[in-house]
């Protein structure tokens, strides 16, 4: 069992991996409030143009707590993620507006789990969820990666909070278009991966159930935001719908009629705390999408 304290283990980490940077990058600790985790502490490398993505230490320091992982082999395994996330183009001026301004999006997250975060973020609250905005900065071989704007950011902009928000809505469904879904498609294309084509929302025939999420696959849950989505789906399946938060990324829709309300609130849980990990957990909630309203509210 190792006995550094994790104070001593950040400082071991980031020295070790500055060592072997050298001069072409600075690494510092940098703390950050990450949705439905809390604060976490990462080595941040950045050089004179470049600013590359917060590689987290929380988690390599339980592998070294419970002996599965020598600060070598963390090390080694930070390097690796430094080298792919060095592919990605982090060339965006955060202190210049008008790069910044086509790439602002939106990601939805609990209100109340992450009140600490929202405090200087930029953010819109819908039913129990936070519409908060980000910068979309590139696509790396470990994902997609954003950069969470900050209140300080508007000021320094000085661009209004909800211009931001307005920008933000605007480039969204640009940037991550919507995918509808049936689960019997979903089934189906895992069973046979030669299907790559995505069906259109007027060929959904009668299906019951139905996935909403982005291209990409990733947040996707705010899919369910985009102008006409939810109203369109309503009119082809002429009924209400109930949407259950399956992840942040993703949104489980059925048609409105003959559900036990219940049962349905009863699974979301279920999931929620038996399958989900704690990043990806989104509410515990159902939700009614009235089609004659327009309008989309917490089922009680």
């Amino acid at each position: 069992m190792h006995n550094m304290t994790f104070e001593q283990f950040k400082e071991d980490i980031l020295n070790k991996v500055q060592e072997k940077i050298g001069d072409q990058a600075e690494i510092v600790l940098s703390e950050n409030v990450k949705p439905n985790v809390g604060t976490l502490t990462g080595l941040l490398f950045k050089n004179n143009s470049n600013m590359y993505p917060t590689i987290y230490l929380d988690g390599f320091f339980e592998e070294y707590m419970a002996d599965t992982m020598d600060t070598d082999s963390i090390v080694k395994e930070i390097m690796g993620k430094y080298e792919n996330e060095k592919q990605v183009s982090f060339i965006l001026n955060f202190g210049d507006y008008n790069q910044i301004k086509p790439c602002l999006t939106y990601k939805l997250v609990n209100f109340d789990k992450n009140e600490k975060m929202l405090e200087d973020s930029i953010y819109e609250k819908v039913l129990d969820l936070a519409k908060i905005v980000y910068v979309y900065v590139g696509k790396g071989d470990d994902g997609y990666f954003t950069a969470r704007v900050t209140k300080n950011h508007t000021k320094h902009w000085g661009i209004s909070e909800q211009e931001v928000l307005k920008q933000a809505a605007l480039n969204t469904p640009t940037l991550f278009p919507a995918t509808c879904m049936s689960m019997e498609d979903i089934i189906q294309s895992i069973v046979d991966e030669s299907i790559t084509e995505l069906p259109e929302l007027d060929s959904i025939g009668d299906s019951n159930m139905f996935v909403i999420t982005s291209t990409i696959k990733t947040f996707g849950a705010a899919a369910i935001l985009y102008d006409e989505l939810l109203k369109n789906l309503a009119k082809l399946l002429n009924d209400n719908l109930i949407v259950m938060p399956s992840s942040v990324h993703e949104m489980i829709v059925i048609r409105g009629s003959e559900i036990d309300i219940n049962v349905v609130k009863e699974m979301v849980k279920t999931i929620n705390q038996e399958v989900l990990s704690v990043d990806d957990w989104l509410s515990d909630s159902v939700y009614l999408y009235d089609r004659v309203l327009d309008e989309i509210k917490v089922y009680n």
